[in-house]
């Protein structure tokens, strides 16, 4: 029992990169739902900084950008 109760309210599960580095993404706005790939490398650094959708330019936090494979 002391395992679980190191492991916290949260789990991190990695999403492998494609052969090219990048990951999947998808928009959550409902009117778009669009598909684009990322390459984490390049991203800013820093905690809470905001995701934009590239089609519909919709602003979430990253964790809201995962495609419905991924969850």
């Amino acid at each position: 029992m002391d395992h679980l109760r190191r492991l916290g309210n949260s789990i991190s599960i990695p999403i492998p990169p494609d052969e090219n580095g990048f990951t999947g993404r998808e928009c959550p706005n409902s009117d778009c739902e669009g598909y684009f790939k990322i390459d984490f490398g390049t991203v800013f650094k820093g905690k809470g900084l905001p995701c934009h959708g590239p089609y519909c330019g919709h602003t979430a936090g990253h964790d809201r950008f995962m495609t419905k494979a991924q969850v």
